[in-house]
């Protein structure tokens, strides 16, 4: 028989692991992704408020040979934060099922390299304090000319037939038609067949990722306006079921395609906030214009004052302005920025290695995190901070009456309206990575600020008495 302090002892120690599993459990939730307590524009891990900035060659990165030295070469020159949609649709990409001999899918057998792939990527990412924003679903692997290799097609799997389901053989153009696809859920099709598969794939996806602390998700990759609201809200909810149930909160957002942020699709991020804990702008940087890039994400922290969460923008396009548009986005409130994969964007080449690099040089600097853009979305010239100044010639960001930041993108000169004082003036030579000698400059209303030479640079005025 066992005696009374043996029990005790037995009572004891399961109490002290209990206590100890509680502790664990706390701690690891301040270690996870998560809004700033600060600021909450912005995002922190492991207790540290963070700025996330990246670039990669590839969107589904997890599907690549070298992830491995492509990661280690992001985080050399200060990247923390990539994209991984679940996509398959290159070539030499795994599908997440066993292909049969016969060459059909079998949805209810997994493909072990392709999750495998995905938890190395996790693992990795993990490993180098690298933030991830998974895209759950991409549309395109279902576009018109890819939809009929595709495992989910009737004919490419031994699980369902036309019969069987609502989806079609043919899709035309996701502008005109709604892929079935994406209609599968209750308050749609309600195509229970389809759905079975479609949430084993996603629990599946949870299973691993859940035990990940760096994890963003995007239930989709670029909505566009002929699909419902509704396929977000199910897949928003369930996910986040999912994560209660494991003890973990997550943080969930929708990409919808419009670039003009005031299209009614957005207003499903905007108006759902309980399910939607940040928003993701990529779209914007399609717009070509850099008043247009800066005036909508201002507008967009306007329309977002009353809950105010993380502005992501995991896709910046272009390469001729790929580099513009990330320091606007940075000096204009954005929480995460980060080049799209060639050929829409500058990717990790040299020019996105060196503006990631100047980038951190400056925030060593510069405490965004206390900082706000001078940015009014009502205001004609959408500066008040900035006088003398030509259209799309400058841009700011200020730290109360202590610090400010003025962004030259090809610009020459401009007046900052700052207190009477005197000032230290450093300029960032941005494309070549390097700090100037600092200047003291006495105030009396406006400080000039020139651009010492071509290119790009930013002027970083701080406050000496």
């Amino acid at each position: 028989m066992i005696s009374k302090l043996a029990k005790y002892s037995i009572r004891i120690f399961a109490i002290l692991l209990f206590i100890g599993a509680l502790y664990a459990s706390d701690n690891r939730d301040e270690q996870r992704i998560q809004t700033c307590a600060g600021n909450p524009w912005y995002w922190q891990y492991k207790g540290e408020p963070v700025l996330l900035l990246g670039g990669t060659r590839e969107d589904n990165l997890f599907q690549i040979p070298d992830v491995q030295e492509h990661l280690d070469l992001l985080q050399q020159v200060g990247g923390n934060y990539i994209r991984n949609t679940m996509s398959s649709r290159d070539e030499g990409n795994l599908q997440p099922f066993i292909q049969l001999n016969n060459g059909l899918y079998d949805l209810d057998l997994w493909n072990g390299e392709y999750w495998q792939r995905f938890e190395q990527l996790l693992h990795l990412t993990a490993e180098r304090d690298i933030i991830v924003q998974i895209e759950i679903w991409d549309k395109w692997d279902m576009s018109a000319d890819r939809w009929p290799s595709s495992p989910w097609y009737p004919d490419m799997n031994v699980n369902y037939t036309f019969e069987d389901t609502k989806l079609k053989s043919h899709y035309g153009d996701f502008m005109l038609e709604a892929h079935d696809f994406f209609n599968s859920v209750p308050a749609l099709h309600n195509d229970e067949v389809l759905l079975k598969y479609q949430q084993r794939f996603v629990d599946k996806l949870m299973s691993i990722s859940l035990r990940y602390d760096n994890i963003l998700y995007s239930i989709d990759n670029e909505l566009h306006p002929t699909f419902s609201g509704e396929w977000s809200l199910y897949w928003a909810r369930r996910i986040q079921r999912q994560a209660i149930k494991y003890g973990a909160d997550i943080y969930i957002t929708e990409m919808y395609w419009p670039p003009e942020l005031r299209a009614k699709d957005h207003r499903v991020v905007l108006n759902n906030p309980q399910l939607f804990s940040f928003f993701e702008a990529s779209q914007n940087t399609s717009n070509k214009t850099p008043w247009q890039h800066w005036r909508n994400l201002q507008w967009l922290r306007y329309a977002l004052e009353d809950s105010p969460r993380p502005i992501n923008i995991v896709k910046i396009y272009s390469k001729r302005d790929g580099a513009g548009r990330m320091w606007r986005q940075v000096i204009g409130g954005a929480a995460t920025s980060r080049f799209h994969r060639p050929p829409g964007g500058l990717g990790l080449n040299a020019e996105a290695r060196t503006h990631i690099k100047s980038l951190r040089m400056w925030l060593d600097e510069y405490d965004i995190f206390t900082g706000q853009p001078d940015g009014d979305p009502g205001y004609v010239a959408g500066h008040r901070l900035l006088e003398d100044r030509d259209w799309e010639e400058a841009y700011c960001n200020y730290r109360e009456d202590k610090q400010y930041s003025v962004y030259f993108p090809d610009g020459g000169e401009v007046k900052l309206k700052a207190a009477n004082g005197t000032w230290n003036v450093r300029w960032l030579d941005i494309e070549h990575s390097q700090w100037s000698e600092s200047e003291t400059m006495n105030a009396e209303k406006t400080i000039p600020l020139t651009r010492p030479q071509k290119g790009q640079w930013l002027a970083l005025v701080t406050r000496v008495k």
